[in-house]
């Protein structure tokens, strides 16, 4: 027995020491586990498919490929219609209607895509470039409204292990005389979801691990990560070239609700533009 002031025996730091040793190495391995835990849940999450994604893609299997082309042709409709003359346009320049705008649902224009878009993005390319215009490897593309007045823009693609990988986007679209830019809030891997203003420094890394090689040096996907990280407008000229000659240019693209609201002006026809 010791008193107050007594060094212990050894034998009693020894076995201090023991059990300390022992918490010690429980924390160690109950922090270990918890890590490995959450990285393969975060990892399980990486793989899945964004909820949002998964509710689009349930949407446009919905609807069928004729709904699709009657979508397209009232679209072409609304944008073929003569409209009123620009109030504010003087003599002296080119006509131009005054402004107008159509609401789509992201719904009808997701099926559109699945069932028109390879069809229109290789009729938009030359013929040699006819291949790329929907790379291979790209399962499907889609568009939906998200929070505080963001467009959401997701993709998926075939992985080279041959499992399917989605990508997100949380942007809002500005629209100037340089082109459509997009002004990246968010970024989605899977289900989880980051600040895009970091992601967006980790992305040509990111793409080398997650596209498959094929894929990466398209032009369509480097463009695609450029204008992400807003180094250049996603879309130069943001127009719609009409038979007779007429363009309708696209002003602003702005959600409303669970809507898209496109706001445009049909010009005349003009050299070299």
């Amino acid at each position: 027995m010791t008193t107050h002031g007594d060094t212990p025996p050894r034998h009693v730091h020894r076995l201090v020491i023991r059990r300390r040793t022992r918490v010690l190495m429980s924390i160690a391995l109950g922090l270990i586990a918890g890590v490995s835990i959450g990285a393969a849940y975060v990892y399980s999450q990486m793989l899945s498919i964004p909820a949002w994604i998964r509710k689009a893609d349930a949407e446009a299997a919905a609807i069928d490929a004729e709904r699709s082309t009657a979508f397209e042709n009232a679209v072409l409709n609304e944008c073929s219609k003569v409209r009123p003359v620009d109030p504010a346009r003087r003599a002296d320049e080119p006509w131009r209607s005054e402004v107008w705008a159509i609401a789509l649902d992201p719904a009808q224009v997701n099926a559109w895509i699945q069932t028109n878009g390879v069809r229109w993005a290789t009729h938009q390319r030359p013929a040699a470039e006819a291949q790329e215009a929907w790379p291979k490897g790209l399962v499907s593309v889609r568009i939906g409204t998200g929070e505080s007045g963001t467009v959401r823009l997701g993709a998926t693609v075939r992985d080279g292990a041959g499992g399917v990988r989605a990508f997100g986007l949380g942007v809002t679209i500005r629209i100037d005389d340089e082109g459509l830019w997009l002004n990246s809030s968010s970024v989605e891997v899977g289900d989880i979801a980051v600040s895009a203003p970091w992601a967006l420094t980790q992305a040509d890394a990111a793409l080398r691990r997650a596209v498959p090689e094929e894929m990466q040096s398209l032009p369509d996907v480097r463009r695609l990560v450029a204008a992400a990280k807003g180094e250049t407008p996603l879309v130069s000229r943001p127009v719609i070239r009409l038979p007779d000659g007429r363009k309708v240019r696209i002003l602003a693209i702005e959600p409303e609700g669970k809507r898209l609201i496109v706001t445009c002006r049909t010009e005349g026809r003009t050299e070299g533009k």
